[in-house]
């Protein structure tokens, strides 16, 4: 097979059009047109659904689309370990990280450092919630990420950064009335803005309601945390995050914070990296910067603590009180 065509095909699935990938690899549409017709004879099935409107994958499309992205990956890291031999560490190093986290703070510094460093590591920088983080890194679209986990899953290893207490956090109008002091049952009493049950921080969440046996006014499941914080600033309805994260957006929106859950109840941010492949001298060196200005922010936020409660524990809390929610309740 000629593997110009794999990436033909990320192209045009990633472009939404044939003309457009076209364009953007500058070869003509017709000769792209060729290429596809002869994967799909290769594979023997229909890879792309045609259309006025562009193009989608099939369900065997998809597939090859993944496999295709993990072939130009590994060529990739091919290319930068025949580099990195007789050179400086060379080739593309994908970092995620959680929106919600302190790991923001890290990219800026990260970028910084890498180009001081090492001038011909690119770094690509993508901001998503762990659910999707956990997948690309099992995929191998990603090489690690600033993540909260609950409960760690196979074949990624956490390497734990920061531990914090989680915060209410909103408008006057939504947490005005609220005590300053942790009281459960005051939980009924706001309305709440929440990322999707796939989410750690949503499980930890949801973890703190059922240990107070309150069932959510959940408002709306947003996976934005730009829009979360947008909502929470017009009023609609209070955010949960980690401490470091509600301090700054008090100061920058005039937000109020609240206490959410017992003083003991914290949520860990990690660096997380896959434990399938050997990483490329890339991935290594970037790993170790990361991991360094991890832990130096990390002390840089972390006040003096009793020790507390893991928040793996109050999950297993939570499911021997009863099952967590997994719905959106009504908001009455």
């Amino acid at each position: 097979m000629d593997l110009r065509r794999l990436a033909f095909l990320v192209r045009v699935i990633d472009a939404g059009s044939i003309t457009r990938a076209a364009e953007s690899l500058r070869i003509a549409q017709p000769a792209l047109s060729q290429h596809l017709l002869l994967l799909e004879r290769h594979y023997g099935t229909p890879l792309l659904l045609r259309s006025k409107r562009g193009v989608t994958p099939t369900r065997a499309g998809r597939v090859v689309y993944r496999h295709a992205q993990m072939v130009e990956r590994q060529l990739d890291e091919s290319r930068a370990e025949v580099r990195a031999v007789s050179g400086a560490p060379a080739g593309r190093v994908t970092i995620g990280f959680a929106p919600h986290s302190p790991a923001r703070a890290l990219i800026q510094p990260l970028l910084h450092a890498v180009r001081e460093r090492y001038p011909d590591i690119l770094v690509h920088v993508n901001e998503n919630f762990e659910g999707v983080l956990a997948a690309d890194l099992l995929l191998e679209r990603m090489d690690m990420a600033f993540t909260y986990e609950i409960v760690p899953r196979p074949g990624l290893r956490y390497e734990a950064l920061l531990s914090e207490p989680l915060l209410l956090v909103g408008h006057a109008s939504v947490l005005g009335d609220i005590p300053t002091a942790w009281e459960p049952e005051r939980l009924r009493d706001i309305p709440v803005l929440l990322p999707g049950v796939s989410h750690a921080l949503r499980q930890l969440a949801d973890a703190v309601f059922s240990a107070a046996q309150v069932r959510p006014r959940l408002v709306a499941e947003i996976e934005s945390f730009k829009t979360l914080a947008g909502a929470a600033r017009m009023g609609l309805g209070a955010i949960v995050v980690p401490r470091s994260v509600a301090e700054g957006l008090a100061r920058r929106d005039k937000l109020m914070v609240r206490p959410f859950g017992e003083p003991d109840i914290h949520i860990t941010l990690s660096l997380c990296v896959t434990t399938q492949d050997k990483p490329s001298a890339a991935v290594r060196v970037v790993h170790g910067l990361a991991l360094k200005l991890g832990q130096e922010i990390a002390v840089r936020l972390t006040p003096t603590q009793p020790p507390h409660k893991t928040d793996q524990a109050v999950v297993g809390r939570r499911a021997k009180r009863r099952p967590p929610v997994a719905h959106a309740p009504a908001s009455g």
